[in-house]
């Protein structure tokens, strides 16, 4: 079967949000920062993501949307437990006694961003190919 635009879309963002996800554990647990929240909340995005492209029944068609407040919740997450870096980098002193600096908390959430506008994207573009 044809698969559509948007698809196509939620296949980028999902390869994206497991890029980012990749990322984030790597650099997360080398600055003893990582929190699972967030791999569980891209894992259940890229499911959202490969029930809608791969399952066709008016019932899964709203994956892509659902993949939407998952990585909304995957993005803040990742502020919220980096706010003790961001205080000692831009303080200047070590008080939370965090490590590493903030360019990969940047990196990652750039990439989070990009794949959430990707899937809020999508989520405005038909289904149906011929309707696309």
């Amino acid at each position: 079967m044809k698969k559509s635009l948007t698809c196509y879309i939620s296949l980028v963002a999902s390869v994206l949000l497991i890029v980012a996800g990749v990322y984030y554990v790597a650099n997360g647990t080398a600055v003893d920062n990582f929190n699972p929240v967030v791999v569980g909340c891209l894992a259940a995005a890229v499911v959202f993501d490969a029930v809608f492209v791969f399952v066709d029944t008016k019932w899964f068609d709203l994956g892509n949307l659902a993949a939407v407040p998952c990585v909304a919740a995957a993005i803040a997450q990742v502020l919220i437990n980096s706010i003790n870096t961001f205080a000692d980098v831009f303080s200047g002193i070590t008080m939370f006694n965090s490590k590493g600096g903030v360019e990969w908390i940047f990196a990652t959430v750039g990439m989070l961003v990009v794949a959430l506008l990707a899937e809020i994207v999508s989520c405005f573009i038909s289904r149906d190919p011929k309707r696309a």
